[in-house]
């Protein structure tokens, strides 16, 4: 602000030093010298120079009387309630601004743009779950600092709800088969909600309704001659979403490893332990063991924890744990799933990455990075969770 009124001011002087030099070579013409050099010099100036100095003193001193909008927001924090899935965003701003929006990330290609009404109010409506965004506004001379706010995940109350008999603290549920191969499952849902089971290739194997207190029971086939088989459920009522899905490992008690694979495992483990007692042998010390990090403890449990749940239940996807982010490489198919079906994919590793992390006594728990093979992102880390990248 200070340049342009320091311009203002030197274009004034010009101007009136124009004008001067215009009246003084007036005053010096004469009956023989009608246009003495001095006015000449002055109109010739004065037509070139007196335009475009107005110009820039109406165009400065407009600048300098519009406003520098502003933006502020009740809360940078905004909440999904009740049922409702997307978020109603209301603002206030300089009467008549544009105000832009944009996700912080610029992977989303989420632009949208409104008006302030006359009292400077403006708003924006369905906006996506568990986003960060951002907020610009601007008039014909002026822009905002950037505003940037966050949209919680949808709410638990926006999903159908669900549970099973003995579930584990992040609802899933690990249970031998009888002796006839099956399993009977019991649990509680909305009242007459439909249940479906899905097996690990994402088929359905088994429908059913809830009664009219919620409850439900159905029977699955075990793992044979397995040492496991996973299933996943669901349920879902009218006007809510379905619930994200519910782990069902059927274990076999009397699974028996093949004899060539256990030998072969065994002569493995062996030599491992051989190779491990010469290394430490040779290259161990105390004043070494005495420096080894707690923490590096704490990584290397959580990595086998992650390691052992993940060769049991997502043996399709890789994992790594550098610099405090746990990266989780899917198959390429995860990334044209529904954004529901994503997030029910997803919902179980973020789980187990928080569990495991308090589990090993990390200090906090790792940055969340899921993505497929061929390095398209499927969800991270975000303010509320974890969000995913897909069509609704």
């Amino acid at each position: 602000m200070f340049f342009k009124i320091l311009l203002i001011s030197i274009l004034i002087l010009i101007i009136a030093a124009v004008i001067y030099f215009l009246v003084k070579g007036f005053k010096s013409r004469t009956a023989k010298n009608k246009l003495p050099k001095m006015l000449l010099i002055a109109i010739v100036v004065a037509v070139l120079v007196i335009p475009v100095s107005a110009y820039e003193i109406i165009h400065t001193t407009i600048v300098l009387a519009t406003p520098v909008p502003t933006i502020n927001l009740p809360s940078n924090k905004l909440n999904i309630t009740g049922t409702n899935r997307t978020a109603n965003l209301h603002g206030k701003t300089t009467p008549n601004t544009r105000v832009y929006l944009k996700e912080v990330s610029d992977i989303d290609p989420i632009k949208k743009n409104t008006v302030s009404d006359k009292n400077g109010n403006f708003h924006f409506n369905h906006l996506e779950d568990s986003m960060d965004y951002k907020l610009v506004a601007k008039n014909k001379y002026h822009s905002s600092k950037v505003t940037k706010f966050s949209v919680s995940d949808i709410p638990d109350s926006a999903y159908t709800k669900i549970h099973l008999k003995n579930e584990d603290e992040v609802g899933d549920l690990e249970i031998k088969q009888d002796s006839n191969n099956q399993v009977n499952i019991y649990g509680t849902s909305n009242k007459n909600a439909k249940i479906k089971v899905e097996n690990d290739d994402m088929n359905t194997v088994k429908t059913m309704h809830a009664d009219s207190n919620g409850k439900w029971n159905l029977t699955l086939p075990g793992a044979g001659d397995k040492k496991e088989k996973d299933y996943t459920v669901y349920a879902k009522i009218p006007g809510l979403l379905q619930s994200l899905g519910n782990d069902i490992t059927v274990k076999n008690p009397n699974y028996v490893k093949p004899t060539k694979k256990s030998e072969a495992k065994k002569e493995t483990q062996k030599s491992e332990n051989t190779d491990s007692s010469d290394t430490s042998t040779s290259n161990s010390t105390p004043h070494a063991n005495k420096n080894k990090s707690s923490q590096s403890d704490a990584k290397q449990g959580y990595t086998d924890d992650m390691n052992e749940y993940l060769s049991n239940k997502y043996p399709d996807v890789s994992f790594t744990l550098s610099d405090n982010e746990a990266t989780f490489v899917v198959p390429d198919a995860v990334a044209y799933l529904k954004k529901n079906a994503m997030k029910a994919y997803v919902q179980p590793l973020f789980d187990r990455n928080e569990l495991f992390a308090n589990a090993n006594g990390l200090k906090e728990s790792p940055a969340f990075l899921v993505k497929t093979q061929s390095g398209s992102n499927i969800a991270r880390t975000s303010i509320f969770g974890f969000k995913v990248y897909a069509d609704k």
